[in-house]
């Protein structure tokens, strides 16, 4: 088909990036649609978004050059910021996302309870797309 994966362009660890869908790290680029592994990190990024993560690193967005190595894996200083040691400890039943999404839900008042649940039920969505993307990409290696 054509499309180039990400470990096929040299990536170390293509499940778990945020660059930008469509352009590999070489500087080749694919269809935006046919980068699952980039599109997964971009709905990770956006759920973090929507907990209310601050995804800064000194004042200005984390991206590539602030942050974000070419690859698009984060530095060491990101997951400082994100309060974890490794990306894998923002994920899965015990991870830093899902604590976080608990503390908002405990934490609401009956005047924010719907906020809350809004920015939990949005990061659950885009977790779930997360996923699919990260099947697909999977499928295709």
């Amino acid at each position: 088909d054509g499309v180039q994966s990400d470990a096929e362009a040299g990536d170390e660890e293509a499940v778990r990036n945020w660059r930008i869908p469509g352009l590999l790290a070489n500087g080749n680029t694919i269809d935006k649609w046919q980068d699952f592994s980039a599109l997964a990190g971009e709905a990770e990024k956006a759920a973090l978004e929507r907990l209310d993560f601050v995804l800064k690193l000194g004042g200005e967005l984390i991206c590539v050059g602030n942050g974000l190595k070419e690859n698009g894996f984060l530095s060491d200083e990101v997951l400082e910021v994100l309060g974890v040691t490794t990306y894998v400890e923002l994920w899965g039943s015990d991870g830093k996302a899902v604590s976080t999404a608990k503390q908002l839900l405990e934490g609401m008042d009956n005047d924010k309870e719907d906020m809350g649940v809004e920015k939990v039920f949005a990061s659950a969505s885009l977790l779930s797309e997360s996923v699919a993307h990260r099947r697909e990409d999977m499928q295709r290696k």
